[in-house]
């Protein structure tokens, strides 16, 4: 049969192809007004190809003519007459809309590289450039073999050691990008896993990239979305080539090379590295994969581990936190497994599914076993050595765990439940969790954990970090098996840490905390996360006019009215002195304003409020650092430092020499010496410059700061028009807040209680501020009548012009 496609439906086709290629092909790049815009290319594009031969334009038309002058065709013309402009209405309502789409941001990923380069004193011509280590290799690998072997894993381990300190929180242990401060950045950070990235590119143009960071790129790379930290500052040139030499060794790949006998010669290598891992025994994965963070021994000691909150588990205590089995039972080979393969949320240990097989990740079981030196899992004549020819264990004499803790008897999620699991709570948990689940110690206890590090106890409002218990999804099941997690976590607790099990596992103990009332305290824990929301569902702070004047306090109810937006920190590792070890993971931010004002609500989550000489000094100290204020700032591009068409913004590390920043600071002050929390105004030029701090005068700043139960709830208020009232020379400095633009707008909080000031913090990428446009109704609702009645009424005329050509020819 010959099935042969008209003209029309052939152009239909490939409108709606191209619809859905634009619509799902570029998740989340392709932005509505963009779509659009190709739309229109492309129906201009068929309409030309069609009309461009006679005979073509006829087979095309032909199905339109006969729908507009047959009297079979009713129908479906008049739904024709009556779609076509509700369409056209449609579109013209999307188009004067005001929309809340934030502005377009089409960033070159690899950018072009500079001709030349210019870092430690001198001057690289990029085009030219190849890495001296893997020069060097070369050129003794046709003398000694072996000498060139040692020298290539000698070059492999040292930038090893350069990427686990410096690159892997935010790449990734995996080298996929996904490091556990990652989700903070927008874009992400580079995935060297994927076949697009490194493997297309010369090692010429990463030494460019890692040297000069994310200052250094040109402004199609949009410098100021880039976390990249200037490199040549901190690393020698060796560890440079160094960890360029580890990247591309570890994801097996080859980069770009313009000598083909060099680059055949680097795939000789890579093919042996290759075959020679493909052979790893358990223990050789071991010290590949693992050793990095828990040591050569298991003993938790790697070389990236004093850089890591929480530690990387010590494996010769033979002691674990997360497990299913009852009482003081080690922990199944189903919880090893299932930590193994998924990973623990919050913390550095990935999910090593992506490149360990479910064998492989068996065999890491009993590799993890073996460094008991405990006697929990190896009695001390176990015979575990012993591997088949694929690497893996032929046998062990290690122990097995079968018992898993009962949770049966599930009381059903209620209110009647929630409230008595809050009395629960309070009389058992509070003392750790704080009153209101966040964490905050109310007992005054300084705790730690069985390997002597400092502990906290879990925020329970935020169960997008929870370990071990939270179960993906929004459906009753799986809200029915988290709370079956989160009894099964409180009749066990948490082994190692001072979460104690309130299920006796003794004969003639009683429990701490009976049974029915686990499952209450695990239904009132769940209920608990209705207080927070998660990072990044919005990117956007959607201010609210208020008509009247502006909240003067923390706890005004205008405040719930606001849109609330949630936003990632992420520790500064980029430049200063660092910050590895953050404890504060988000704020939250509303703003309201009126005609004058405009006002921000920051909300963050702190387990203390660190107010140096104040109770928490005594209660909490931390070994010998010194206790700081508490402290938290709003920064905005000064006026005319940024653009919206093109996005052009300052770096969010305090702006640059050409793109200054306002930054409102405040600072939790001090009881002894006895310093009143204050506001400030700073100017920032660059993360080089020091930040230069205005007088204010009156109403230049308003800011008020509330602890409680955990939360910083802090209050910050400004003119909306207010332009360097001080400074003659500075009045234009500070930008307007109007209506209908949007604003970039980042974050730093300051933890005083874990060290943090100065550089020392935490801090936010750009994100949106929008103050809503006033919206003139008959503009919005009237233009799009307009258009679809005079459609309407044109599609009409049309019509009855055809039919009376259909009349007259009869």
């Amino acid at each position: 049969m010959n099935m042969r496609v008209s003209a029309f439906w052939r152009a239909i086709i490939v409108i709606i192809c191209a619809w859905l290629v634009f619509y799902w092909a570029f998740p989340p790049f392709m932005p509505q007004s963009l779509i659009i815009t190709f739309m229109i290319i492309t129906v201009i594009g068929v309409l030309l190809y069609y009309s461009s031969d006679d005979k073509l334009f006829a087979e095309f038309k032909a199905p339109l003519v006969a729908t507009l002058r047959d009297d079979n065709k009713w129908a479906l013309r008049w739904a024709f007459l009556i779609c076509v402009p509700l369409l056209l209405g449609y579109l013209v309502y999307g188009a004067v809309k005001p929309s809340l789409d934030t502005p377009m941001e089409l960033r070159q990923v690899h950018p072009a590289p500079p001709a030349t380069l210019k870092v430690y004193d001198k001057t690289y011509d990029l085009a030219t450039l190849e890495n001296p280590v893997r020069l060097n290799v070369l050129e003794q690998l046709n003398k000694d073999p072996g000498q060139a072997w040692e020298a290539y894993r000698e070059a492999v381990r040292g930038g090893s050691q350069v990427y686990y300190r410096n690159c892997f929180y935010c790449h990734g242990d995996l080298l996929d990008g996904k490091g556990h401060f990652a989700q903070g950045f927008d874009p992400l950070p580079t995935n060297f896993r994927d076949v697009g990235t490194i493997a297309q590119l010369q090692e010429s143009f990463l030494f460019w990239r890692i040297t000069t960071g994310g200052p250094g790129l040109p402004q199609g790379g949009m410098p100021w979305k880039s976390a990249m930290p200037v490199w040549h500052e901190s690393l020698s040139e060796e560890e440079v080539w160094n960890v360029i030499t580890f990247l591309f060794d570890t994801v097996g790949q080859v980069p770009r090379m313009w000598d083909q006998a060099i680059s055949k010669a680097v795939t000789g290598m890579k093919e042996e590295v290759t075959a020679q891992r493909s052979k790893m025994d358990a223990k050789a994965i071991y010290q590949f994969r693992c050793a990095v963070c828990h040591g050569e021994e298991g003993a938790g000691d790697g070389s990236a581990a004093e850089f890591l909150y929480p530690r990387p588990r010590d494996f010769t205590l033979g002691l674990f936190k997360y497990k299913s089995s009852p009482g003081t039972l080690p922990p199944r080979d189903e919880d090893l497994f299932n930590i193994i393969k998924n990973g623990l949320t919050g913390t550095s240990m990935p999910g090593w599914a992506s490149v360990l097989t479910d064998a492989q990740i068996r065999d890491q079981i009993l590799q993890v076993k073996r460094f008991d030196t405990s006697g929990v899992w190896a009695p001390e004549d176990a015979e575990n050595e012993a591997f088949d020819d694929d690497g893996h264990y032929l046998k062990s004499d290690l122990t097995v765990v079968t018992e898993q803790e009962p949770v049966a008897g599930q009381i059903p999620f209620s209110d009647d439940s929630i409230a008595r699991g809050k009395e629960v709570f309070e009389e058992n948990c509070k003392k750790c969790h704080g009153v209101e689940g966040r964490g905050d110690i109310t007992s005054g206890e300084f705790l730690e954990d069985d390997w002597g590090y400092r502990i906290w106890s879990r925020n329970l409002t935020t169960p997008w970090l929870w370990r071990y218990t939270e179960v993906a999804g929004d459906d009753a099941d799986s809200r029915d098996q988290t709370i079956r997690n989160i009894a099964a976590r409180l009749s066990i607790g948490i082994p190692g840490t001072p979460m104690p099990a309130h299920r006796a596992t003794d004969e003639g103990e009683e429990d701490s905390i009976e049974a029915a009332d686990r499952w209450h305290v695990a239904n009132y824990t769940y209920a608990l996360r209705t207080n927070a929301s998660a990072p990044g569902v919005r990117r956007v702070i959607e201010g609210l006019e208020v008509f009247g004047e502006l909240p003067g306090s923390v706890d005004d109810e205008a405040w719930i009215q606001a849109p609330a937006s949630t936003f990632s920190l992420v520790p500064n590792i980029i430049k200063g002195e660092r910050l590895f070890t953050p404890l504060n993971d988000a704020i939250t931010v509303r703003a309201l304003y009126n005609e004058h004002e405009i006002a921000f609500l920051l909300e963050v989550d702190d387990r203390t409020e660190s107010r140096p000489g104040g109770p928490i000094t005594e209660r909490f100290p931390n070994g010998d650092e010194k206790m700081f204020p508490d402290a938290i700032a709003i920064q905005f591009p000064q006026e005319g430092a940024y653009s919206t068409v093109p996005v052009d913004k300052p770096l969010y590390r305090h702006g640059d020499s050409s793109h200054h920043t306002t930054i409102w600071y405040w600072n939790a002050g001090s009881v002894e010496p006895p310093v009143e929390p204050r506001a400030t105004l700073h100017d920032g030029s660059g993360p080089d410059n020091k930040l230069v701090m205005r007088e204010l005068t009156a109403n230049d700043l308003m800011a008020q700061g509330e602890w409680r139960h955990g939360r910083w709830r802090v209050l910050m208020k400004r003119p909306r028009n207010l332009h360097g009232s001080l400074n003659l020379d500075k009045k234009d400095q500070d930008l307007r807040f109007t209506e209908g633009q949007f604003i970039p707008i980042s974050f730093a909080n300051w933890d005083g209680n874990n060290a943090e000031v100065g550089s020392r913090h935490t801090l936010t990428t750009w994100y949106w501020l929008l103050l809503p446009p006033e919206i003139n109704d008959r503009f919005v609702y009237g233009a799009p009548l307009v258009v679809a009645c005079g459609a309407f009424l044109l599609a009409l005329i049309g019509v009855r012009g055809q039919r009376r050509k259909t009349t007259d020819r009869t």
